[in-house]
This record gives C-alpha cells, structure tokens and sequence, in this order.
C-alpha cells in the first residue's frame, strides 16, 4: 500500500502526507524536503520517529508497542496537522501522476475555509474491529470543540488482517460552537 493525502491551494494539488507499507511495517510522513518528519510503526512493534536536521536523520522518538499482527483494537502511528498558509503550502510537492500510488485523498479547500488548519491522526486497526473503531473515531471528534471532517481506510497488502485509517478533523469555528 501507497497513499498520499494532498490538497489543492491557488489551483495546484500539493501533497500533504503520505503513507507507505512494506513488510519490515508501515510508515507515515510529512512531504517536507528539509525536515522529512515520518514515523514508523515496524512489524515487531518498534515505533518512532525521526526527523532530518543539518543533513542527518534523528531519532527523536522512540517506544516498543505489541507488534502490528499482535494489535487487537488499533494503535495510532502519528498525530499531525496541516496548515493552510502560503509558506507551507507553496513548498508543498505538487501532486503528478505517479504509478506507485495506490490510492490518494484529495482534501478539499473548503475544508481549511473558516481554520486554517486540519489535524490528523493515523492509526493501525484490525480489521474486525473496523465499525467500533469509526463509531470511537466518531464520538471522539464529532465533539462541541471539533468536527470530523473524514476517516480514509487502507487496507494493508503485507498485514491482512489489518488496515490504515487516517483520521481528519478541524476545530469547529467560533460561529459553530
């Protein structure tokens, strides 16, 4: 499984995150050609995250978890956030027809309309536990502070028994709550 999740911002599609799953685990990042943040979640269970400063990759994170065939519920992988502005959104890459992508998520702009941003959240799920895990996911951002905004499932090729959700929410505007 390869997947991105991107954005459209003064009519160009940029890339927001991406999503990649190999038999060593899975992997989420943020497209940022200097920092390069991502975190990954190996099959054994170890879970961390690094970042690249000064041309070197740190380890900035850094947990054992149960391994991913072992996960009965879900485990989340990462939180993040997008931030609809100009010097974040024009050094985002552009999104081009690519023949590894198994699947993309296009965010519309309306979304980032009233806050200008949107948080994330991916998580490793099994599979049995797909419909509690979206009415979890539900009750926890459809809230008087938050909306959610989607919930994109993958379904991983190396792990059967498990999928990738990515959780989108925002803060609900002033005018909302």
């Amino acid at each position: 499984m390869r997947a991105f999740v991107c954005t459209d911002y003064d009519s160009t599609i940029r890339k927001l995150v991406w999503l990649n799953e190999s038999r060593a685990g899975v992997y989420v990042g943020m497209y940022d050609e200097k920092k390069n943040p991502h975190t990954s979640y190996h099959a054994d269970g170890r879970h961390q995250t690094k970042i690249t400063v000064g041309g070197k990759e740190v380890e900035v994170f850094r947990e054992q978890r149960e391994s991913i065939t072992s996960i009965s519920k879900y485990q989340q992988i990462i939180g993040h956030g997008a931030f609809y502005a100009e010097n974040t959104m024009r050094r985002l890459p552009q999104f081009e027809s690519e023949s590894k992508e198994t699947a993309f998520v296009l965010i519309g702009r309306a979304i980032f309309k009233h806050v200008e941003a949107l948080a994330m959240n991916t998580f490793i799920v099994k599979r049995q536990y797909e419909a509690r895990f979206l009415r979890r996911m539900y009750a926890d951002y459809q809230t008087g502070s938050y909306e959610l905004v989607a919930v994109s499932t993958f379904r991983l090729e190396h792990f059967p028994s498990h999928n990738v959700s990515i959780v989108l929410y925002r803060v609900k505007p002033e005018h909302s709550r």
